[in-house]
């Protein structure tokens, strides 16, 4: 009997452990362990957002990118084992993610986009988000939006706004609550000093990523994209990626911005780089892109070629910059003034 999926999650859900298993591994694969290893694609690409905060989540999520590379893992390693007649009782975390170094990309398609076999790390993708909204005297009250599986006893709740089960039919409804302060329910991080002093709760970029995880999570639920997760050797790094889908032949990527100015100064960049990277990675000739523009409640839609040197490029000067042989790029303030790390960062001209 193979270690169950469950099994390996209790055994690195440790926080400790967890990270004495990166260590390890970093140990013997002869890497410094203050060195940052395990990547993600779209910290990646949001080097274009701003350099400086890109730097900062990818130390943040690399603990994050190790677990999910374990357990990608084994989730292949699994799906194979019928055919190899392999046992993976006896494997433990960094066995399981050595033996999936000899996995290739093509073998990946073959499983996840040929075959159809459905992916674990996309199905377990919740259906159903909520939004909160704060009032003039900064109480707030719960606004639940359904889609997915429509539940007609939702309408009994007090908090039910409506059924969502299209991007136009949540753009509509975003366009009549963002002039108010809706607002992500997170974890309240706040020091009793900040709370005296009276610091919100909520932060209007949280709204934002919300919405545009929705917008998302909506979009896939309408393309029924395959996609798939996974890890891959550059350099002396490990890249994971997780495109929004994935087709025989082309690499597909949806973004949403507030409007055309915003796509086209701030977002277009990060957009291509990410689809490049995923097409780089994932071995896929084409690109699809789509966006949604909030504002016009429009879409637009372009294919074209991956951009090999555009992956290329933009990993090196990741690299430059992670390693210290390039300098930061201080972004525009408005940009620092919503910025998780804004406390603790040094490029801002914000404390210049």
């Amino acid at each position: 009997m193979a270690l169950s999926l469950e099994g390996l999650n209790d055994l690195i859900s440790n926080q400790f452990e967890l990270n004495n298993l990166l260590s390890e591994f970093k140990k013997q694969k002869g890497i410094n362990n203050e060195k940052l290893t395990f990547l993600g694609i779209n910290d990646i690409a949001s080097y274009y957002w701003c350099s400086r905060e890109s730097i900062f989540k990818a130390k943040e999520n690399e603990i994050k990118y190790f677990k999910n590379a374990i357990i990608d893992s084994y989730i292949v390693l699994d799906l194979i084992q019928e055919l190899k007649i392999e046992n993976l009782i006896a494997l433990g975390p960094l066995e399981i993610l050595f033996r999936a170094d000899k996995i290739e990309v093509d073998e990946l398609n073959n499983l996840f986009i040929k075959k159809g076999i459905n992916s674990p790390s996309i199905d377990n993708r919740s259906l159903g988000y909520a939004l909160y909204k704060s009032d003039d005297t900064n109480s707030y009250n719960e606004i639940m939006i359904y889609f997915g599986s429509y539940n007609k006893e939702r309408e009994k709740d007090t908090s039910f706004i409506c059924f969502v089960d299209t991007v136009e039919n949540f753009l509509e409804l975003d366009n009549k609550y963002q002039e108010e302060l809706v607002r992500t329910k997170h974890t309240d991080t706040r020091s009793l000093e900040e709370i005296e002093n009276g610091k919100p709760l909520w932060t209007k970029r949280s709204y934002a990523r919300a919405r545009g995880k929705l917008l998302h999570e909506l979009n896939n639920f309408k393309n029924k994209y395959k996609s798939f997760r996974w890890h891959f050797p550059w350099d002396n790094y490990i890249v994971t990626g997780i495109p929004d889908g994935i087709g025989n032949n082309f690499i597909y990527e949806y973004k949403s911005a507030k409007d055309k100015y915003y796509y086209h100064n701030y977002i277009r960049a990060i957009a291509n780089s990410q689809a490049d990277l995923y097409g780089y990675f994932f071995e896929k000739q084409e690109k699809k892109i789509e966006t949604v523009f909030m504002k016009e409640g429009e879409s637009k839609k372009t294919n074209d070629k991956t951009d090999i040197d555009n992956a290329s490029n933009i990993l090196n000067i990741f690299k430059s910059t992670l390693t210290g042989n390039l300098d930061h790029i201080a972004p525009v303030e408005w940009k620092c003034k919503k910025c998780d790390y804004y406390d603790e960062c040094e490029v801002t001209s914000l404390k210049n």
